[in-house]
């Protein structure tokens, strides 16, 4: 019998798949999403997105002072160039909290570094190297994501481009967490404008996008009508579906499994010599 190895190159290529692809096409089950903006805790500006994908939206007017486990997703903005508030920062611990227990954070932010660095506010993001510049650019890293390839409409590297700003730096891609995916770079695709990753149950997020400003105003054409009618309700609809994705260890068992058999056959056929 002629026994032929299992491509080991093969399993992780799933392994990829898996971790970038795994994202369902259609909205997940409706979400109760907790929204907040930081230095404009008065602005409704996301209700109208969460609502538009399908999820109930709950304004959080005071940081601090929210519990979280009323919502199975957080959509938080940043409207500051500077240090986020001290409710903001003071609840990193009940956020970490939060996406380990199995919820799902979103947080786009105009600060990045320019204060507190905002991996002070991300689950597990301690290690992450943030840089502040603004950019007019911002490309696609990883195709085929409800992001970029969504509900509401497709993205390429031309979409999002020439905004005041399109985004206000970038995460260095080496140093994001485990299981990290950057979706949208600013043209360099080792500098991340917008990438997701694994933190215990739940997920995390983010991106360095200013969507505050786009989100609050009817003009900044272009790219707004792109950030407000395609990015905002895809990534909305991505994020939800992040919900039904397989955990990360399961992943990796499915092809750890692979490998095996991929062993067990070379074995065999030894044998069979």
């Amino acid at each position: 019998m002629n026994w032929r190895p299992l491509n080991l190159l093969a399993c992780a290529g799933v392994l990829a798949a898996l971790s970038v692809a795994a994202a369902p096409s259609a909205h997940a089950d409706p979400v109760v999403v907790g929204y907040f903006t930081d230095y404009n805790a008065g602005s409704t500006a996301p209700s109208g997105y969460i609502t538009l994908v399908g999820d109930t939206p709950v304004q959080i007017t005071d940081i601090g002072g929210a519990n979280f486990g009323d919502y199975g997703k957080l959509f938080l903005l940043e409207a500051a160039n500077g240090t986020p508030t001290a409710g903001f920062l003071g609840s990193a611990g009940d956020l970490a909290d939060f996406v380990n227990g199995g919820g799902l954070f979103m947080l786009h932010s105009r600060n990045v570094t320019q204060g507190t660095s905002d991996a002070a506010l991300l689950p597990g993001g301690g290690g992450i190297t943030l840089v502040t510049v603004y950019g007019t650019n911002i490309d696609v890293n990883t195709p085929g994501t409800l992001v970029t390839n969504g509900p509401f409409g497709t993205i390429d590297d031309s979409t999002l481009d020439g905004g005041n700003w399109s985004s206000h730096g970038y995460a260095l891609v080496g140093t994001l967490p485990a299981g990290a995916v950057s979706i949208l770079s600013d043209g360099d695709p080792t500098h991340s404008v917008a990438f997701y990753y694994p933190f215990g149950d739940g997920w995390v997020y983010y991106s360095t996008i200013p969507l505050d400003f786009y989100l609050g105003g009817a003009g900044n054409n272009p790219p707004g009508d792109a950030f407000r009618d395609i990015y905002t309700p895809n990534a909305i609809t991505f994020v939800d579906s992040l919900a039904t994705v397989p955990e990360p260890v399961s992943a990796l068992l499915f092809v750890g499994g692979l490998v095996g058999v991929a062993v067990s056959r070379r074995r065999r056929r030894a044998v069979l010599a």
